[in-house]
């Protein structure tokens, strides 16, 4: 499946409050209308600009993608991607971060790419790891917005396609082995109970 974005860089606002001596009730926080997706990539935090959600339907079956891009900003067009693509089973909330063929010859789990603008520059696979994991919820707010939102982890090492092709290339950031944890995301979703319809 072709998933080609056009991602614009964005600007974080921080707000931050000040207190009293008297405690307050806690705040509602609202959700993020664009969502999020973040993580932790060998240890630096990570966090994706426009984070998506993609669909292919396949005979009766629908294909979801979750994914973001984090551009930087100082060797901009730069940016690494994470991206996880699972078939879509109502009741099912955990699936397998490993890339393996499914009955549709489509590849489902979860992989990482760096890039220079659209051009991959290195692609990473999972391998088996306890850190390995991959949820996902599909919830309604209370303004009946649909959103998908889990957690996820994964170890993943450098295709050797890519390693070989380019095995001194200066725009890649990573090492051959990348360990995402702490990974959770947010993100605004069709009502998939039907989504022909939609």
């Amino acid at each position: 499946m072709n998933s080609l974005l056009t991602i614009n860089c964005i600007l974080l606002l921080f707000l931050s409050s000040g207190c009293d001596l008297q405690e307050a009730p806690p705040a509602v926080v609202q959700p993020e209308p664009n969502g999020y997706m973040k993580a932790v990539i060998n240890g630096e935090s990570w966090s994706g600009d426009f984070p998506r959600t993609g669909f292919t339907f396949i005979e009766q079956d629908t294909l979801i993608q979750v994914f973001a891009s984090q551009f930087d900003s100082v060797r901009y067009p730069y940016n690494d991607t994470i991206v996880f693509s699972y078939f879509y089973q109502a009741g099912a909330h955990s699936f397998s971060v490993l890339r393996k063929p499914d009955k549709h010859e489509q590849r489902t789990g979860g992989f990482y790419v760096e890039n220079d603008g659209d051009a991959i520059i290195a692609w990473y696979y999972p391998i088996e790891d306890s850190v390995n994991t991959f949820t996902v919820e599909i919830k309604k707010d209370e303004e009946n917005r649909v959103y998908a939102e889990g957690t996820f982890s994964m170890k993943v090492v450098i295709d050797p396609v890519y390693d070989n092709k380019e095995p001194n290339n200066t725009f890649r950031q990573q090492p051959d082995t990348v360990l995402i944890t702490n990974g959770e995301y947010r993100i605004p979703l069709n009502d998939i109970s039907n989504p022909r319809n939609k």
